[in-house]
This record gives C-alpha cells, structure tokens and sequence, in this order.
C-alpha cells in the first residue's frame, strides 16, 4: 500500500491503541489519535462530509468529556471526531470540504493539555456511534485515511476512436512534430471497421500519444474535423 502522510503539521502525541490512562493509570484502548500543534491553531477537515454536531458535548449522549467538537459524517457512513476545541467553526447540517477549518486547537473537556483529539467511529447513531467497545467500534484514523480516502486512484483512461472510412493515417515519432514530413507510419482504420487505442498523452491540441502494435509508441493528430472522437 501507498502510504500517505495525512497528519502532516502536526506531531502525534498518543496514537490509536492500547495505552496507559493519563489519569488514572492502568491499561486503557485510545478510540482516536492526538494531534498537536500551536495552541488555538486553525484545525481543518481530514475529508469533506456533512455535520451532524458541533457544539460542547455532554455525558450521556456519546460525547461526553470531548469538549468542543465537530462531528462528521463522511461518504461511508463513518462518524469523525474533531475533539478538545477551543470553539467551532461549522454549524450542524453544514457540508464540509476538505481543508475546511472546522474550528480550533483547545483544551476543553477532559484532557491534559491542548491538542486535537480525532476520532472515527463505525457508524454514527445511536449516540454518535459510541459504544462500551470501542476497540469494535472505532477505526484507525491513519490507516482509514491512507485505504479509503487520500490513496490515489488510477484515472480511467480515455479512448481514441478512428472512424473506419479512413484509410490512411498518419502517426509520428514522439520527439518529433506531428507534421506532414514527419511521419513514422500509417495506420488504415478502414481495414479493421475503425480502430480504437487508449490515450496515454496530451502533448498539445488536438494531439494524442498512444500505443499501437506496429509503430510503438507514437502522436496522432485527431482533432474533431478529422472524424475522430474521444471517449
């Protein structure tokens, strides 16, 4: 898997997992990961998605000791937690892009120093998604963003589609211009009912790159008063 650095800006002071309870001791599950930066530093959305809280959370309705915070939910269904604010930027129902301030670094609610705490929950009702579990109901924040959300995806690519009455086309070397003189080839789309390449270049208007079975690699001139067509 690509990784990706979806925490950049920040310093991590307690990632997700099982760790020692700050203020009790002992073995606790961390449901999120804290984040630090400058106190009351702008805090911004990891993924776009639509609010459903904003505000100070209270016991008893799954975010109690969070303090201020933004809850999001994002196109999987999946709740996220901006936790500890200092205030809120966004209002309930609002649709949040990412990179949106949401709001800012703070230390309300039951903590231990300013930081953001960010949370992602499996599902976000009942009560926010929070259950007794929350080594089951909660996700990795980094591994999430990296597998669902920032991993970059190929781009489906597009298709040059000769028109079969032609029977003569000309193709040209890479590094050379796409002008009479210059070919390297010809193909006959007439032969075969049309022919059809995927496009692997743009290098200029109306000039594409593709890959052909007798030539390789090469650039053709096919703009729309030629017959061709991009799909």
């Amino acid at each position: 898997m690509i990784i990706v650095k979806v925490f950049d800006g920040y310093r991590i002071s307690s990632p997700y997992g099982w760790r020692v309870d700050p203020f009790r001791g002992g073995r606790e599950f961390h449901a999120g990961i804290d984040l630090v930066k400058a106190d009351q530093a702008p805090i911004h959305a990891f993924m776009e998605g639509s609010v459903l809280f904003a505000g100070m959370g209270r016991a008893g309705t799954g975010l109690g000791g969070y303090g201020n915070v933004v809850v999001i939910k994002d196109k999987n269904g999946r709740a996220h937690l901006y936790a500890h604010l200092s205030r809120t930027a966004v209002t309930k129902g609002a649709i949040v892009k990412k990179g949106q301030t949401i709001g800012w670094q703070g230390a309300t609610g039951r903590v231990t120093g300013s930081h953001l705490h960010y949370e992602i929950r499996k599902k976000t009702t009942p009560k926010y998604g929070w259950t007794v579990n929350q080594g089951l109901s909660t996700m990795d924040p980094t591994a999430y963003l990296q597998s669902y959300v920032l991993k970059p995806r190929p781009k489906k690519r597009q298709k040059l589609i000769l028109p079969s009455l032609s029977s003569s086309w000309r193709v040209y070397p890479t590094n050379k211009k796409p002008v009479k003189g210059n070919e390297t080839g010809f193909l006959n789309p007439k032969k075969f009912g049309g022919l059809q390449y995927d496009i692997i270049g743009n290098p200029q208007k109306d000039v594409y790159t593709i890959q052909t079975k007798d030539f390789g690699e090469v650039n053709i001139y096919a703009a729309p008063s030629t017959g061709a067509k991009i799909k």
